[in-house]
């Protein structure tokens, strides 16, 4: 049994070539994106805004839900990942937005003074504050 290969016709051989070349062009470019999207990483680092969250979840023994409650607009890209992060490192307790009916609640208002007309219109009590103006707070229930 003889078995001879045809040669594959010229035009077949550019086309192949062609294919070739425009995947390693494609690969090139791929490579040298994410070099630069890379070294630009580096520079921005990437900050947990549920980190504080994590030491604090020991005020809130025994809590399912607690109120998160802001003035500021969740829709927000950034507002969103940062009530997103919030609601991950406060887990598994549950972030309920903008719901004063809980025992618990952290008031993120962009300036001071909201939260404190929130606190004194719903008798709310200030327990902690941080240094980025998140305050916890606590409130009678019925």
């Amino acid at each position: 049994m003889d078995q001879t290969r045809t040669p594959l016709p010229w035009k077949s051989k550019i086309i192949l070539s062609a294919i070739a070349l425009a995947i390693l062009v494609g690969l090139f470019l791929a490579y040298h994106d994410l070099t630069i999207l890379s070294a630009k990483r580096r520079n921005q680092p990437f900050v947990f805004a549920g980190k504080p969250f994590e030491m604090i979840k020991f005020l809130f023994k025994g809590e399912r839900v607690i109120g998160y409650i802001s003035d500021r607009n969740i829709d927000d890209k950034n507002i969103g990942a940062q009530f997103a992060q919030t609601q991950l490192g406060m887990a598994p307790i549950i972030l309920d937005l903008n719901n004063l009916n809980h025992r618990f609640l952290i008031l993120d208002c962009q300036d001071e003074r909201n939260a404190t007309n929130i606190m004194m219109k719903f008798n709310i009590r200030p327990i902690k504050r941080s240094n980025t103006g998140i305050i916890i707070a606590e409130r009678d229930m019925p």
